[in-house]
């Protein structure tokens, strides 16, 4: 029988589970949330939950009901499965041009918000700009799931991942200096 691990396609190891109740006194209305080892969860070793949940009462509020004999209620219980998997690679782009003109759509009136009112200016197709596309504000990039709107006082450049850098005007040093520190110290 597979276990849901496997069905999951999430590899044996390294894979853990950590089980957290959220208990009360009787007639309490908060919760403490408490971690509970997965082997004392298996035992269904009542006692020790309780042992856990006293110790982390008093260490949150300074005092547990022991003593008294107060029952504990479990509120909740949750499973947090966490499974290890390879670290994911992203692809980084050639480097082209800085022009961007070939990502242009259409022209369009959008609001200026520094302006106060509408102004045409270009929009962008946000899937045709590649990496060192440099575009200066104001303009609209458009993508299936986005729209970014680059303001009159920022610029936009595409990074080597296809990701959109908008940084002011005035502090072009800035996105050199991050590009230049990329994975590794390099940059394609």
């Amino acid at each position: 029988m597979k276990s849901y691990w496997q069905e999951e396609g999430i590899p044996l190891n390294p894979h853990s589970n950590e089980i957290k109740l959220d208990c009360r006194y009787l007639r309490q209305y908060h919760e403490v949330s408490i971690a509970i080892p997965e082997e004392v969860f298996s035992a269904s070793d009542a006692d020790a939950i309780v042992n856990v949940f006293h110790a982390e009462h008093n260490r949150l509020y300074g005092y547990s009901l022991d003593q008294e004999g107060v029952p504990v209620e479990v509120i909740n219980v949750r499973v947090q499965a966490v499974g290890g998997v390879e670290k994911t690679s992203f692809s980084r782009e050639e480097k082209l041009t800085a022009n961007a003109e070939h990502a242009i759509k259409n022209k369009r009136e959008i609001y200026i918000p520094s302006d106060k009112q509408c102004r045409e200016v270009s929009v962008y197709d946000g899937h045709k700009l590649k990496h060192d596309n440099h575009i200066e504000g104001p303009v609209m990039i458009e993508q299936i799931t986005t729209a970014i709107f680059v303001g009159e006082t920022f610029n936009c450049l595409v990074d080597q991942y296809g990701s959109f850098v908008l940084y002011r005007k005035d502090r072009a040093d800035l996105v050199v200096n991050t590009l230049s520190a990329s994975v590794g110290g390099k940059q394609s």
